[in-house]
């Protein structure tokens, strides 16, 4: 009786906490939480070693993706010592995937925690924003500080509460990279502190690991884009967020390494930078312009007037006309005199042109200020930085076609009419098999250069398919060529300019269902084929005399 007695112990120990006494904490996960990147957030506190994440009025659902992560392969355990100031949901998260929209979908996330004196156990698979598993544990000591264990044991998750077992859950496919990111998930007027993360695994089991590098495999080749750039006197860039310049430290070494101009994507729009009448917050802005000038980058300014991104201030405002112009003209003034000197370019107006292509959009600036309001607002700008150069910017006007006909001959009669302007932006925001030919491309960059004005790329990206395929990958980088030679061939071509530059943060999967891989750095900063056509056009002769292609060769025999 005694031998089946053990070979049971045995086996239940292999599938059970039978084992709980002999995991062991994995080497470094005692540091994850002195981890800085936790403090990314502003809403995010670190103190005194632990974490403080306040949901306000919110649901927060954070993921710290700036920090280590834990790679999953075999067996593992994640132990959090915790505590929650309500009895609503406050729980610590592993997420296997990332979403592709704020819901969740797409994403793989177990979230472990305590709701009105239960340990809650939620796994959301990805098809949903609502979970696949849910189900709640009774258990003793939960006020307090609580330590809420989760073990995997193949495709079993063991629940333990105070180092007890309180129940198991099964959630197949639960981190299908090989890696999860840690989080939390917080209800609305509750606060969720960690006070520790360790991560444990059997002793069988050497695999599970903790990883600082944050999924980074960038290996810089010699010399970067930027270098060959300079030496063709063209700017190559990329649209950037201040979050992941201060938290990413691959983003920001990748960033200033390899570009010589940046775009604010976000953090220079109406809604960051003058969140409220009679208030601005610059901090984003700075950290971008500060960042440029420590790596000697230009800066493209995106942008002062724009239709979206505007705050509730301005869009349920009921101004006279003389108000809407005295509001307009201080932000503009406001924005551009902080940056005099320092911001070369700016994209005054973005997308003035209707969603159809015909006239101008009509807008809260069309309608309160009036239909002149383009004009008023490169008047002002030039004003307040007579030096900078002032930009309309603008999407599907890329090639030649009605769009493009209506931005040429709104920037043709603002040149007539002597208002300040000095180029225009040509967004290319495409998809690859499905864009304006180059050839195309070029006659609508002549013809604006005859206008006496530059042309800028301002927001490339070329997305593909999820699942895309080398060959996908090939066209993409094709193309990827074609433009940059089209802009290097161009006299009034100056800047190369992507929307992001790595997939890790692109905008595109949760923009474009079904859809990805659209820049030239992949989500671990692998250089992609698209990189390397980049670097073939630069890398070529600023220009070719007759003998590059034979003809100043005596070929008579």
């Amino acid at each position: 009786m005694r031998k089946f007695w053990m070979l049971g112990c045995i086996i239940l120990a292999l599938l059970t906490a039978c084992t709980a006494n002999k995991w062991q904490p994995v080497e470094g996960s005692a540091e994850l939480l002195k981890d800085l990147s936790w403090g990314c957030p502003g809403w995010v506190e670190v103190r005194d070693g632990t974490v403080l994440i306040g949901a306000g009025n919110e649901f927060r659902a954070y993921v710290n993706t700036y920090g280590p992560r834990l790679m999953t392969n075999g067996d593992f355990g994640v132990a959090v010592t915790l505590s929650a100031a309500q009895d609503n949901l406050a729980a610590f998260s592993l997420v296997g995937r990332l979403g592709t929209t704020d819901w969740w979908d797409g994403g793989r996330k177990l979230d472990v925690g305590l709701e009105a004196g239960q340990v809650i156990v939620n796994y959301y698979n990805g098809v949903s924003f609502m979970p696949s598993v849910a189900q709640t544990f009774a258990a003793e000591g939960l006020s307090g500080k609580v330590k809420l264990e989760v073990r995997r044991v193949i495709t079993e998750f063991i629940i333990l509460a105070n180092d007890k077992e309180v129940g198991r859950v099964t959630a197949e496919d639960a981190f299908p990279d090989g890696f999860a990111y840690f989080g939390a998930s917080v209800r609305p007027q509750n606060t969720l502190t960690l006070y520790d993360i360790t991560v444990t695994a059997p002793p069988e089991n050497t695999t599970v690991a903790v990883d600082f590098s944050g999924g980074s495999a960038y290996t810089p080749i010699e010399p970067p884009l930027r270098a060959l750039a300079d030496a063709r006197n063209i700017l190559i860039g990329g649209a950037v967020e201040p979050q992941h310049i201060r938290c990413d430290q691959t983003y920001a070494e990748v960033l200033g390494r390899e570009f010589n101009i940046l775009v604010a994507e976000n953090a220079f729009k109406f809604w960051p930078i003058h969140p409220e009448q009679g208030r601005y917050d610059f901090t984003g802005a700075d950290t971008v312009a500060e960042f440029a000038e420590t790596h000697a980058m230009q800066i493209r300014g995106h942008t002062l007037v724009w239709h979206t991104s505007t705050p509730d201030w301005i869009n349920n405002a009921t101004f006279t006309q003389e108000q809407w112009n005295a509001v307009l003209q201080d932000h503009i003034t406001t924005v551009v005199s902080r940056y005099k000197g320092r911001v070369a370019y700016w994209d005054v107006v973005n997308e003035g042109i209707s969603e159809n292509g015909v006239g101008l959009r009509k807008t809260v600036w069309s309608d309160g200020v009036g239909p002149d309001y383009i004009d008023k607002a490169f008047t002002w700008a030039h004003a307040a930085d007579p030096d900078a150069l002032l930009f309309y910017n603008d999407y599907a006007a890329e090639g030649m076609g009605g769009k493009s006909d209506e931005v040429y001959n709104l920037v043709k009669g603002m040149v007539e009419r002597g208002i300040p302007i000095h180029g225009v932006g040509l967004q290319m925001h495409f998809v690859a098999g499905a864009s304006p030919s180059p050839e195309d491309i070029a006659r609508n960059i002549q013809r604006l250069g005859e206008l006496g004005l530059q042309v800028h790329i301002t927001e490339l990206d070329i997305r593909l398919p999820v699942e895309a395929s080398k060959d996908d990958l090939d066209q993409q980088a094709n193309l990827y060529q074609q433009l940059l030679e089209v802009c290097t061939q161009a006299e009034n071509c100056a800047a190369f300019v992507m929307w992001g530059f790595t997939d890790r943060y692109s905008w595109v999967p949760n923009s474009f269902s079904g859809y990805d891989h659209a820049l030239i750095f992949d989500k671990a900063y692998r250089s992609k084929p698209a990189y390397f056509s980049l670097r073939k056009v630069l890398e070529m002769p600023q220009s070719l005399g007759p003998e590059d292609f034979g003809a100043s060769c005596n070929c008579a025999p």
